[in-house]
């Protein structure tokens, strides 16, 4: 039974060291941001995350973690005791410098009665001596034994220059380390006798705990069983992972150090490589045809080094139908499948949102034609394959699916804000057809890519997914100055990446994948609660209309935001619906807006209520009402 298996059958609740004194044998549950010296973008950041959140580990004061401090021999059987659940084992005199009523007394003893950590051949325990890395590998290794976990993996240490410098009595446990992922090296090496640090323990104790990985070295190639996407030894697995936006436009994103932090950092298992067909810079229309296939061989392998599954994508858009470029996309599957044959990590999407009427028999007659060229070299890669209607009529699909090739998905896409139960009703009466999902593309916002957030629903769906155990990949890794961008048009990086560099979408999709997903807001705030210098608030009639720019950003010279409305209706009775004009300093223009139905006159946004949300209560508010529009020069107040 893996690891993970176990510490949640028998509830195991985990906790690591204090570096001063602890008292007892529980830690609380720490938030990682209220240590002063652990920061976003620090190797150790998710990991000191992991364990802090979950009172696994707590620093040495309420303010300080103390990363680089030496991890201690007292401190580790603290630590694996209450891995095991610091059972009432009591204090048993056996070593000269274990006293009783010091915080590891309890947990030595239990160390030692089980056998996880031995003393000296002097006969004395050393509680304050430090800790090497090969060390904490064996008193793992002997825990895992002893509670039945899973160490056949088995790691070449001889990979390692420093390999042969592993002692002999912890050989099989680096090894196993290594073979685990809980050893990754050290600057290429093993260090077997290095020093451990609070980080280093924070990071060896997450990955020992961790389910097991999701990941092209562990669950090696995929294939699709049934309605499931499952690894090579039949096991089902999910894929969770982000699409870059268009290559041509964002090609800086395909870069190692990117990749690295979204899967050491985000969780990241997988990753999307969009190559927009047409457009401007398409492959098929004006864009520069080898630069594209070299970045996606650049993806291809930066994906593979950071051990992170890889979907080529051939995103058709404005190209409706794929039959519009059947050839060349013939030839650009037929030279990616013959060089991709052998590499496990590797996924085809041969049409992105088939759209404009174009018919499922219209994308099946294609796909059968791309699906062979790609199986004249690779006989076993999945295949996705893109459905009506910007890939979201999968009943259509289903009732005809494709016959006489094994591993094909069919793609469904979905934002959040649009798309709600209808869709996610067509979905699982396509999956109880049997017919196998991908939702390769996704976003929580608008299907505009643009508009309002709704994290209510962004959270309905990853629960029906999770349900599921369908895969999903977010749209999109870039800058861009639009909703579903996964960082702020102000931040120029490209790895390295922090907390305040995130778009809305971007924290929620980071929390998402880290296992932080927050709740939404309810919608009932108060007027004071929208904590922005651009907010503004006005009354027409009886309705009070709070507004704040959600996000702005330059096009063609023109100021462009992005307004979020909050209404409140001032009356003593109910209004049935409402209608509101919203001024400005100058003339603007409308891109969008959603929940209300909007005209521009000159200087003034004229709105009223959908159906829907014309109601409101007496002093209720109605929420979610948002536009973008450009000039203006604010709102007039």
């Amino acid at each position: 039974m893996k690891g993970f298996e176990i510490f949640k059958r028998l509830g195991i609740f985990i906790c690591v060291l204090f570096i001063t004194l602890i008292t007892g044998t529980r830690a609380h549950a720490k938030d990682v941001r209220d240590y002063a010296d652990v920061h976003p973008g620090d190797w150790f950041y998710r990991t000191v995350a992991d364990v802090s959140e979950k009172g696994l580990m707590t620093g040495t004061d309420d303010t300080t973690f103390a990363p680089a401090q030496n991890l201690e021999r007292g401190q580790l059987a603290t630590i694996l005791y209450r891995m095991a659940g610091s059972s009432d084992t009591g204090y048993v005199y056996i070593f000269p410098d274990v006293a009783d009523g010091v915080f590891y007394s309890e947990a030595v003893t239990w160390a030692y009665q089980e056998g996880v950590i031995t003393g000296y051949k002097d006969g004395t325990f050393g509680p304050g001596d430090k800790i090497t890395r090969e060390q904490l590998a064996a008193m793992l290794y002997r825990y895992a034994e002893k509670w039945g976990m899973d160490t056949s993996a088995d790691g070449s240490i001889y990979e390692y220059p420093d390999g042969g410098s592993v002692s002999d009595f912890a050989k099989d446990a680096v090894s196993w380390a290594v073979g685990s992922g809980i050893i990754k090296g050290d600057k290429g090496n093993i260090n077997p006798q290095g020093d451990v640090s609070r980080a280093v323990c924070a990071t060896m104790i997450a990955r020992f705990i961790a389910p097991p990985s999701v990941a092209p070295s562990v669950t090696g190639a995929l294939h699709v069983d049934g309605a499931r996407l499952c690894g090579s030894d039949g096991t089902a697995v999910q894929l969770k992972g982000i699409s870059t936006h268009g290559l041509a436009w964002f090609p800086e994103y395909v870069n190692e150090d990117c990749f690295r932090q979204l899967h050491e950092e985000w969780n990241v298992n997988v990753i999307r490589l969009a190559m927009y067909t047409a457009e401007s810079g398409g492959y098929c229309t004006d864009g520069d045809r080898e630069a594209l296939k070299n970045l996606i061989r650049d993806g291809v392998t930066y994906a593979k080094n950071q051990d992170m599954y890889v979907i080529i994508d051939w995103h058709i858009l404005s190209d409706f139908n794929p039959n519009m470029h059947r050839n060349e996309a013939i030839d650009f599957f037929a030279e990616m499948s013959a060089e991709y044959a052998d590499e496990n990590h590797v996924l085809y999407e041969i049409c992105n949102e088939p759209n404009s009427g174009t018919r499922w028999e219209e994308i099946k007659s294609y796909a059968e034609e791309v699906i062979g060229v790609i199986r004249a070299h690779d006989e076993d890669g999945v295949i996705l394959v893109g459905t009506p209607n910007w890939s979201q009529f999968v009943d259509e699909a289903a009732a005809d699916p494709i016959t006489g090739y094994d591993n094909l998905m069919y793609t469904l896409h979905y934002y959040a804000a649009t798309h709600t139960d209808d869709l996610r009703n067509r979905m699982a009466a396509a999956l109880n057809k049997g017919l196998p999902i991908f939702v390769s593309e996704y976003g929580i916002c608008d299907a505009s890519g643009n508009g309002a957030i709704n994290e209510e629903q962004a959270n309905k769906w990853m629960e029906l997914l999770d349900d599921r155990g369908i895969s999903s990949v977010a749209w999109n890794l870039s800058n861009k100055g639009e909703t579903s961008a996964l960082f702020k048009e102000s931040c120029s990086k490209t790895s390295g990446f922090e907390e305040s560099d995130l778009s809305d979408s971007g924290k929620w999709l980071y929390a998402m994948l880290t296992g932080e997903r927050r709740q939404p807001d309810s919608g009932e705030k108060e007027e004071d609660s929208m904590e922005s210098e651009d907010k503004v608030c006005l009354t027409d009639g009886d309705i009070r209309i709070q507004a704040r720019i959600k996000n702005s950003w330059q096009a063609e010279g023109k100021k462009v935001c992005q307004y979020e409305l909050n209404l409140k209706n001032m009356a003593d009775k109910a209004c049935e619906s409402w209608d509101i004009e919203i001024p400005f300093h100058s003339n603007i223009t409308l891109s969008s807006g959603w929940n209300g139905n909007y005209t521009v006159d000159g200087k003034v946004l004229h709105i009223t209520s959908k159906e829907y949300n014309g109601r409101i209560p007496a002093g209720g508010t109605v929420s979610d009402i948002g536009f973008i529009v450009s000039g203006g020069d604010g709102i007039k107040f």
